[in-house]
């Protein structure tokens, strides 16, 4: 039980943070922090919450979170090379290279740690991200992983993007958005595919046309994400259309996922309003029944101290009356 518990906050992080909710990212793994003991022996999801914990950026807003998010990502790694979890080495590999091509702060004595734990040394440091790129792309190729190739493939584009060579960043995103259209004929007959740039004025792109299809499975934040990249690379290739055209894409995915969102919160929160409001009603009637047991307690109270006195009254008068007629 306490597995599914954790794999379902696991799960919901990695959503959540697809969704660019990094709040929401942010309490699943909260509630798996506080829970870090109940799944510390079981070496699969200890390496993807130490990967979530990375991958949401946490830590970031913490004293000294470039080390302790470069640290969860270590310990990721070297949790599953030890159980021989190669997927999921392959996972950590992916984020550490993005790691190295993203961040300014990367020291050279991290670098170095890196290359001893992964037994890369004869590898120049300008090319390592790029190196590990690649072997996280071969690997997610050998298992299957699409999804792990192209973001392997986005790596290597943003490598690219950095060092401004344009032409190579797009070449890279087209081979992630490859993976997106082989998945896509993996799971659906139909023969359309997604193309990086279309001239044709449609009023609802291809994307959008598969989300709303209930027949055909996809995955809206993994076509976002390429979208992105795309709108980012023609941009600083000069290209503008084929930049807007992206964007526009990305936005449109964005806000249909965010409305289906939306929408779930909202019958949750009707949820938990129905949820209170049965407590309170709960309440409500037993407060009434407390205050009319008291009331009839109270009542009958008063009807004894009343024939009590009355009874009294009878004797005074009785006595008055007898001393009355003595005299």
């Amino acid at each position: 039980w306490n597995s599914c518990i954790c794999e379902f906050h696991l799960v919901s992080a990695e959503y959540f943070y697809a969704l660019r909710q990094e709040d929401f990212a942010a309490e699943e793994i909260e509630q798996l922090k506080s829970s870090e003991g109940l799944f510390s022996a079981d070496s699969v999801q200890l390496a993807k919450y130490y990967l979530m914990r990375s991958v949401n950026d946490l830590l970031k807003t913490n004293e000294g979170g470039d080390d302790l998010r470069f640290k969860s990502i270590v310990q990721a790694y070297m949790t599953a090379k030890s159980k021989g979890l190669v997927y999921l080495q392959a996972k950590a590999m992916q984020l550490l290279s993005y790691e190295l091509v993203k961040s300014d702060s990367i020291k050279s004595f991290r670098i170095d740690n890196i290359k001893r734990m992964m037994n890369v040394g004869g590898v120049d440091n300008d090319v390592l991200p790029l190196f590990l790129a690649q072997e996280t792309q071969r690997i997610a190729r050998e298992y299957g992983s699409l999804y792990l190739e192209s973001l392997s493939y986005l790596t290597i584009s943003d490598y690219y993007f950095y060092k401004e060579e344009n032409d190579s960043a797009i070449a890279y995103v087209e081979n992630a958005l490859g993976c997106i259209n082989e998945h896509h004929s993996m799971v659906c007959n139909s023969g359309d595919v997604l193309l990086p740039y279309s001239d044709v004025k449609d009023s609802i792109s291809t994307e959008m046309l598969w989300i709303r299809n209930p027949e055909i499975i996809v995955i809206p934040e993994w076509m976002a994400m390429v979208r992105e990249r795309f709108s980012m690379c023609y941009s600083a290739a000069g290209r503008k259309m084929e930049s807007d055209y992206n964007r526009n894409v990305y936005l449109d995915i964005l806000n249909e996922t965010r409305q289906d969102m939306k929408m779930q919160q909202r019958l949750d929160a009707l949820a938990k309003e129905e949820s209170e409001l049965d407590v309170l009603l709960v309440i409500l009637l037993i407060c009434g029944t407390v205050l009319s047991v008291v009331a009839v307690y109270s009542w009958r109270k008063q009807q004894r101290m009343a024939k009590l006195r009355s009874n009294r009254f009878s004797v005074a008068l009785s006595i008055c009356k007898k001393l009355t007629s003595g005299l």
